[in-house]
């Protein structure tokens, strides 16, 4: 972005001219050759308010005022005999200072300031590169650096700070930078201006180049993240640059990077010797050049990210309150890099914006955000292998917790996380804002815990899931695992939504008896709707509860809605114990109402005791329509808790429109509660799809030209 600049020019306050002062009528002074004599020179009568330096700024004004120095020396040089003489300063007075040394011969004289520059083509020929300014606002470097020339003075005996009468003057000019940088800098090590040609001066007669930079050391910005900085310029003016045309201001920060802002001039723009040309700039609009391949962090001109150097800035760079943007170039592997997770301080405010572009960020170590806050899309992450003892792990964020925001399009593949304790997901470990979360995979992912394990999500108290999917494994020791999410938990208010997604993660239970574990979901404990899901991934577990889509629904006083889904894959659990809840589809409802439409289990169920083709056990109320299951039931230890469509009831069921195709000699089994059943089906003749349109089910929905049924 280009502004327009901010320039003035000030002419100081008489700086440096020295000048005869010249009385009427008053005789001239006597001096022998060699003779030691005291001459007098007199500031004006601003005061200056630091003596120790050569000049003085004031906050508010852009004049700079001369003040006397120890140290300070005068060349006084004979015009028409070449005697040359350095006078060193002996004594201060107020605006008054003394400088003794040797008489010097002739009729008319030339003054230098610095005394160690002893000729004029030694000050003409004086280099103003390599200016170093320690602490903000100080002055003291300009001792040295600035340069005054007054030739045909007639008498150097008593010289005052004015044009002098019959002679020139010529004096340097300051640049002020006043400028404001942006918030993810802590201090600035350099600063400078360039233009389109060669028109700076760097020194006092010809030699020009296209910038002027100075270092800058020991700055401490003030409370408006700003600095200031004073460049001696030549005794020449620049050469004029025109209106429109662009000059670059620039800073370089701590971590050697350029900052720069390129200006669109609104007038012409010349730097004035013996004036103070004054630049100030705020925060906005800064780019950095090196930081990141391009970019200035904003909506719409993001940082630009091809190297892992550049990941490394993205947490340097954040600031709170506020979103920055990036967006990724090239591939990154961050092999053999330290990796601190975004976002990692409370109040975990920092929010990222951060596009993918289809690019990979592989081998990262950690996942990408610790607390995750912003918009994420278009990325893969590969490599990532964590092995930590502590929990509420995720590849791309251990939490969601503390702002709505997006996750489009991510993959996460090739990776583990092996966690002592609970909560992981190859996505995140625990989602508990509305993190809408689309088009992601996880691509043979292996997630390990105590508890609280997902293909995707380890634990969703809120959000939304549409058109992901996940692959590889995922196992707990002790219960809630699923091949999308562990456990849905209903801390917050609303409905959690997973839709048009699916699951081939094999999900696995391996120690104790309570393991609650699902294809797509081990347990729901809140308002939620499944649509157009399905699970391909075997199930298994040492303990209760195991179902081919869902482990348990326990929904106390909520309702979660089932439609459009299925499940193909093995369901085993607790083969050696006599109390396993398991079904083809859903292992037990403990609480709430289960509407299930237009679903079918095809996997296997293998169990000790409590199973069903469909529905393990129901202590709910439970809905059933248009619906069918072809999973084999096998272990079962008492034949009156096998039912094709539900093993056990002490809840309420309705069923309406199921096939049950399988050889099993009833559909329900039910040492109590209340069963309701309307036009079912269950046997072997015909085909699935035969008795699904006996039934009356919709071709809209279902696809019955086949011998089984598939969803449209």
């Amino acid at each position: 972005m280009k502004h327009a600049i901010k320039f003035s020019s000030i002419i100081l306050a008489s700086i440096f001219a020295v000048v005869a002062c010249e009385k009427e009528n008053a005789p001239k002074p006597e001096y022998q050759p060699g003779e030691t004599v005291t001459i007098t020179a007199t500031l004006p009568s601003v005061p200056a308010t630091n003596p120790a330096t050569k000049v003085d700024f004031t906050q508010g004004t852009n004049k700079v005022d001369l003040a006397w120095s120890t140290g300070d020396k005068l060349t006084i040089i004979g015009e028409d005999t070449s005697d040359s003489q350095t006078f060193t300063l002996s004594g201060i007075s107020g605006s008054k200072a003394n400088f003794t040394g040797t008489a010097v011969s002739g009729s008319s004289f030339t003054v230098l300031y610095p005394g160690t520059v002893t000729s004029v083509a030694a000050m003409d020929s004086k280099s103003f590169a390599g200016q170093t300014q320690t602490g903000n606002e100080n002055l003291a470097h300009l001792t040295g650096a600035w340069t005054a020339k007054v030739t045909g003075l007639s008498d150097f005996s008593d010289v005052k700070f004015a044009a002098p009468a019959g002679g020139s003057f010529v004096q340097s000019g300051i640049l002020k930078f006043h400028i404001q940088v942006p918030d993810v800098v802590t201090t600035v090590k350099g600063v400078g201006i360039e233009a389109p040609s060669a028109v700076f001066y760097t020194d006092n007669a010809s030699t020009k180049a296209t910038s002027l930079d100075m270092t800058l050391s020991g700055i401490t910005l003030d409370a408006k993240h700003a600095f200031t900085a004073y460049m001696a310029l030549s005794q020449k003016n620049s050469d004029a640059v025109a209106a429109s045309e662009v000059i670059t201001v620039k800073f370089v920060d701590s971590y050697d990077n350029t900052w720069e802002k390129e200006i669109t001039l609104t007038q012409e723009f010349v730097l004035q010797a013996g004036k103070v040309n004054v630049i100030t700039l705020d925060k906005s609009a800064w780019t950095s050049t090196g930081r990141y391949a391009g970019g200035t962090g904003v909506d719409g001109d993001p940082w630009l990210i091809t190297e892992p150097i550049h990941m490394q800035h993205i947490a340097e760079d954040l600031a709170s309150g506020e979103t920055k943007y990036f967006k990724m170039m090239e591939d990154v592997d961050m092999s053999g890099e330290t990796w601190t997770p975004l976002n990692n301080a409370s109040p975990f405010d920092k929010a990222v914006n951060f596009d993918g572009n289809g690019k990979k960020i592989s081998n990262l170590g950690m996942p990408l955000f610790y607390t995750y806050n912003g918009d994420v899309a278009n990325l893969t992450i590969e490599g990532v292998e964590i092995d930590q003892t502590k929990g509420n792990y995720g590849i791309l964020g251990r939490q969601a917790s503390v702002a709505d925001g997006t996750a489009t399009n991510i993959t996460v593949k090739n990776s583990s996380i092996k966690s002592g304790n609970s909560v992981v997901g190859a996505l995140f470990g625990t989602v508990s804002k509305n993190i809408v979360i689309t088009g992601c995979i996880a691509d043979n992912v292996t997630l390990q815990a105590t508890q609280q394990v997902g293909g995707l999500v380890g634990l969703m108290q809120a959000g939304s899931i549409d058109n992901c999917s996940a692959s590889g494994s995922a196992t707990v020791t002790t219960y809630y695992a699923g091949g999308l999410v562990g456990l849905i938990n209903g801390s917050v208010e609303g409905v959690i939504t997973i839709s048009n997604s699916h699951s081939s993660v094999v999900v696995s239970h391996t120690t104790g008896n309570n393991s609650r574990v699902g294809g797509l979901i081990g347990q729901i404990e809140h308002n939620a709707t499944i649509e157009k899901c399905y699970a391909t991934g075997n199930v298994s577990g040492t303990g209760h509860y195991g179902g081919g889509l869902i482990g348990v629904i326990n929904a106390t006083e909520g309702t979660v809605n089932i439609s459009k889904s299925y499940a193909t894959g093995n369901v085993s659990m607790n083969t050696g114990g006599n109390f396993a809840h398991a079904g083809g589809l859903l292992g037990r409802v403990d609480a709430g109402t289960v509407n299930i439409s237009n679903c079918y289990s095809t996997g296997s169920v293998t169990i000790r005791r409590y199973s069903g083709g469909f529905v393990g056990t129901n202590n709910g109320t439970l809905s059933i329509t248009n619906s069918y299951t072809t999973s084999d039931i096998s272990g079962i230890a008492l034949s009156t808790a096998c039912g094709l469509v539900l093993g056990s009831n002490s809840g309420t069921v309705t069923c309406t429109g199921f096939v049950a195709w399988n050889s099993c000699d009833r559909l329900f089994c039910y040492p109590a509660g209340a069963v309701s059943t309307t036009g079912n089906y269950y046997g072997t003749e015909g085909s699935v799809s035969s008795q699904a349109k006996a039934l009356g089910w919709s071709e809209t929905i279902w696809d019955l030209s086949g011998s089984t049924p598939t969803l449209k």
